[in-house]
């Protein structure tokens, strides 16, 4: 039987992640907040407001490693 836990899968840590973009089609105009979330630990790490143009929302993502997480509310 594999172990099939993720902190045990790949022990190395992985290079860094910089200057990702996540790109959102199909919002509102106006402005809006990502919060952006530490999987392994749980919690907040991050937040941001970005404007929506042409109904695409750009959020630029903090630096991370391995992966990250984010949640997306209307600001206004």
């Amino acid at each position: 039987c594999r172990d099939s836990d993720f902190d045990t899968a790949d022990p190395a840590e992985p290079p860094g992640i910089t200057n990702a973009v996540a790109e959102l089609s199909g919002m509102q105009k106006g402005t809006y907040t990502a919060a952006f979330w530490d999987t392994q630990r749980g919690r907040p790490t991050f937040e941001t407001d970005a404007a929506s143009r042409d109904g695409v929302l750009r959020i630029a993502a903090p630096p991370f490693g391995r992966d990250i997480a984010f949640k997306v509310k209307k600001a206004d």
